[in-house]
């Protein structure tokens, strides 16, 4: 049985690693740190923690080296890591350092005679991608919410390891972050909204959304450009993959960017001006409206 050594620092996409790792062989977590150690080892995977000091995770550079370490002190021959921001920027390191192929924003793992097959989204959401990795390791990235996470068990082995790896990066200061405290990735209900959205809207859109039991979201211009929304808001590529009941969404055109974050919702509606907007093609059901004169409509009916 292969190993497969899995991290990430979000916790949440740790414990989904060690589900994925487990589909492919014996997983193996690396854990930075002792509240990271003894989360993995509740869910009875097996824990490497580094010893090395000054190594932390935005440090992608350092961290590809301590990675790098753990696959041959654990013989794996996979390494799955989150693909999330800094997922994607430390898969492609980690890759560089073991002379591994590499795949991100993967959906789908399956076992299939011995070779490890992964499912990508491919054109813009349109189709799925099968593909493999020929190379003796392999690096895969996979998209949060992939799995489900790993729940708690019989504790598993910890064991640690050390290494010479120079930190790139020191901490000077830290400041906390300002946040809305929202969550979209958990949310059952969304509402997004983009480009085609006025900004004499985005209190109606809110309210809509508080009506239906949802959240407010939108596409990552109108977060990034316009600064009408918070980028803890954003979805698609550069902020949540969800997976909603009900995903309304209201002026955005449908760029890859931005739909491989909502096509996996249940059920999704489109209203946009114009018909033949790709965000309609993905749809469960359309309406081709004005998005304010929409809102303001729909949230008299549901007042």
């Amino acid at each position: 049985m292969q190993t497969i050594l899995t991290y990430s620092a979000n916790t949440e996409i740790a414990r989904e690693l060690v589900t994925a790792g487990r589909m492919l062989g014996s997983a193996t977590a690396l854990a930075l740190d002792e509240a990271a150690t003894g989360d993995l080892a509740a869910t009875g995977a097996n824990v490497l923690c580094f010893e090395g000091a000054g190594v932390i995770p935005a440090d992608t550079a350092a961290l590809a080296k301590v990675i790098a370490l753990a696959v041959h002190k654990a013989s794996a021959t996979v390494v799955l890591l989150g693909s999330d921001r800094r997922g994607k920027e430390l898969a492609g390191r980690v890759a560089a350092e073991l002379d591994a192929g590499c795949l991100s924003d993967v959906k789908g793992i399956s076992l299939e005679s011995d070779t490890i097959v992964c499912t990508r989204l491919s054109y813009g959401g349109a189709t799925i991608a099968t593909e493999v990795v020929t190379s003796p390791i392999q690096v895969i990235a996979v998209s949060p919410m992939a799995f489900e996470m790993a729940e708690d068990g019989a504790p598993g082995a910890i064991s640690t390891f050390g290494g010479d790896v120079v930190a790139t990066v020191a901490v000077v200061g830290e400041r906390a972050k300002v946040s809305e405290g929202v969550d979209v990735k958990a949310a059952e209900v969304i509402v997004a909204i983009g480009e085609g959205v006025e900004e004499a809207s985005v209190a109606q859109a809110d309210k809509l959304a508080q009506l239906l039991g949802g959240v407010l979201a939108c596409s990552k211009p109108t977060a990034t450009d316009r600064k009408l929304l918070s980028e803890e808001r954003v979805i698609g590529l550069s902020g949540a993959i969800t997976k909603p009941n009900l995903a309304l969404v209201i002026g955005i055109s449908g760029q890859a960017q931005f739909s491989v974050g909502i096509r996996d919702a249940k059920t999704i509606i489109s209203i946009n001006t114009d018909k033949n907007a790709g965000m309609n093609r993905m749809s469960d059901y359309f309406l081709v409206e004005d998005s304010g004169k929409a809102i303001a409509e729909l949230c008299e009916k549901l007042a």
